[in-house]
């Protein structure tokens, strides 16, 4: 949970290659399906988007490409920006790779996103998926702002973040004590800690449940709780509505599946959501 006392905005050049194959949660599906599966989060998001034929979608931080690929294959228009250069190279590469109907309706732009420009009410849906940990206030306060003015009035932002500093808060310290006692007892426990790299193959948790994310040290200079991001949004003209999930890693396991899904039950969420999403709209 790295807070920098620099405010100056996180080097791009920490947004590799290897972070992106790698490191950045769903590299392995993007280089099994050439860019054309998403990963259990990028589905879930891109799911409360409602992509139509016709629509504009813009991805602020788009990584690889999947969400601007999958627009472009649904009948949308996907504009993809990102201010990493390794990043922009990947996109072009795998959108070589699509048929010319799908390739024209693919734009990948190595760009700053406090310096987008596009015409007032000109975009339909705008993605802006694990971004908001990476930048300062300041910067979120001018994307922000830049964002409501060219969505369009029934548009919709969604807006994805990791971790929940609450559940590192609360959370997490009682999974950490919890665990050790239910590790030699349940198989489906031990499956659900090694979902997350760094813990993987433990008996014991890190006090720092970062420890080892030596990216994420760096580049997580702006962790949120559903009250701050909530509370910038709205200062910024959206309506909001704050979702909360445990985690949205891919499992193919259904013991797995069954704590998700009690984690999720409202008493609990509050303490074990790991992540945050918004969705937003004027």
């Amino acid at each position: 949970m790295s807070k920098k006392k620099n405010k100056e905005a996180v080097d791009s050049k920490l947004y590799s290659k290897k972070y992106y194959m790698t490191i950045n949660e769903g590299g392995k599906i993007f280089n099994k399906g050439k860019g054309r599966q998403l990963s259990t989060r990028l589905r879930r998001h891109y799911n409360l988007a409602f992509i139509k034929k016709g629509n504009k979608v813009l991805d602020i931080g788009c990584g690889r490409g999947e969400i601007v690929a999958q627009a472009a294959i649904d009948g949308a228009q996907g504009i993809g920006i990102d201010y990493s250069s390794d990043s922009i190279k990947i996109c072009n590469e795998i959108k070589k790779t699509f048929k010319p109907e799908i390739r024209k309706r693919m734009k990948f732009t190595k760009a700053d996103s406090k310096k987008l420009q596009f015409p007032a009410n000109s975009i339909d849906k705008v993605f802006m998926l694990d971004v908001v940990e990476h930048l300062y206030d300041w910067e979120l306060k001018i994307v922000y702002k830049k964002i409501r003015k060219f969505l369009k009035k029934d548009g919709i932002l969604i807006v994805h973040t990791t971790p929940n500093t609450d559940f590192y808060k609360h959370g997490y310290p009682i999974v950490r004590i919890v665990y050790p006692i239910l590790r030699p007892f349940s198989s489906k426990i031990v499956e659900l800690i090694n979902t997350k790299p760094n813990w993987r193959n433990r008996k014991f948790l890190p006090k720092d449940p970062e420890e080892g994310q030596e990216y994420n040290k760096e580049g997580h200079i702006n962790e949120q709780n559903p009250r701050t991001l909530k509370k910038m949004l709205e200062d910024a003209g959206f309506k909001v509505e704050i979702k909360l999930v445990p985690f949205t890693r891919h499992v193919d396991s259904r013991g797995i599946r069954v704590i998700y899904r009690l984690l999720s039950l409202p008493f609990i969420k509050k303490i074990f959501s790991a992540e945050i999403t918004a969705i937003c709209k004027k």
